[in-house]
């Protein structure tokens, strides 16, 4: 593809479409179990033209979120290179922001068009706490504990409610069913910061990481997979159940070592049989993934010779052309 074609699609990227799967499924999950709740259970095999939007709302604030964050983490994540696109200048942070807002500005008005106020008010709610994750002073994923709970209610927690509010009304019962949600993301957030913990301590951000250590951080993270399963064995979810158990053991393995290299391991392998699982409750889901999946993975090989999804960046140091360069 033409290198200028090639680097428009930037843009797309950079809202980083394979991470907001985890995010689809939770809100899938809230759809479907608001629509059993009310005795009029969704088709399983295709999505309702209602969910279809509600699905743009959350993609368009999600992806802002993640802009937002690149924005603000460029520095570390420059030293620890990794999303390379705002780190290494290939998008300004004036063109990211214009993107998150033009977003934001969409999906609220959405929200509030075409669905019920709690629904409008949790994207609100959501815009301004992917502002308080990333910005200082608040800048919770750089504050031990308030990280977790950042990334386990707002996954697990508030992308299940709106799914409910899609196809149901709001009652107390959204709530609890999102618990075991809730601490899944969280076990699997609290060993992905592991990975960061040098870069992290560098910049200065105390995550959970930074805070208990490699050891205690991953037993930790088992323990919050202990807890998924007890609220999963308690409501019944017996797919969420079975993924639990296995990821409190692989968890426990890489504690027991306390090596980081194993908790890569089993935190990808966790993360993707949850999604997968969780997903083959709707077959329409997994054609997106397979389709997201394959162009992140042609995307990354063709822009910047990465293989998807170790992004292992074994390059030269990047160095923006000079303008000679960009006259020729």
């Amino acid at each position: 593809m033409n290198p200028r074609r090639l680097a428009l699609l930037d843009y797309v990227f950079l809202l980083r479409p394979v991470i907001l799967v985890p995010g689809w499924v939770f809100l899938l999950l809230g759809y479907h179990s608001g629509r059993a709740w009310v005795g009029e259970p969704a088709p399983s095999w295709y999505p309702s033209g209602r969910l279809l939007l509600s699905l743009v709302v959350f993609t368009a604030i999600m992806g802002a979120i993640y802009i937002l964050n690149q924005i603000c983490d460029r520095e570390t994540d420059r030293l620890n290179r990794k999303l390379f696109l705002i780190s290494e200048g290939r998008i300004s942070p004036a063109a990211a922001a214009s993107e998150l807002v033009i977003l934001n500005g969409a999906a609220v008005l959405l929200a509030w068009a075409f669905f019920p106020p709690a629904y409008g008010a949790l994207a609100v709610v959501s815009v301004l706490s992917g502002v308080a994750y990333s910005v200082r002073p608040a800048r919770l994923k750089a504050r031990a504990g308030w990280d977790i709970v950042a990334n386990g209610v707002g996954f697990g927690g508030i992308a299940f409610v709106m799914g409910w509010l899609t196809g149901a009304p709001l009652h107390p019962v959204a709530i609890v069913r999102t618990l075991p949600y809730v601490l899944a993301v969280g076990a699997i957030h609290t060993n992905a910061t592991v990975l960061d913990l040098e870069g992290d301590r560098a910049a200065g951000d105390e995550t959970i990481a930074v805070r208990l250590g490699l050891r205690r951080t991953l037993w930790l993270g088992t323990a919050l997979a202990c807890g998924s399963l007890l609220a999963a064995l308690a409501l019944g979810e017996t797919i969420t159940l079975f993924w639990a158990g296995a990821s409190a053991v692989g968890f426990a393995w890489a504690a027991w070592g306390a090596k980081a290299g194993r908790s890569v391991t089993v935190n990808q392998l966790s993360g993707r049989a949850f999604v997968l699982l969780q997903g083959f409750r709707f077959p329409h889901f997994l054609l997106w993934l397979v389709i997201v999946y394959g162009a992140t993975k042609w995307y990354y090989r063709s822009r910047f010779g990465v293989d998807y999804p170790s992004l292992k960046d074994t390059r030269d140091p990047y160095r923006p052309p000079t303008e000679s360069v960009v006259a020729r």
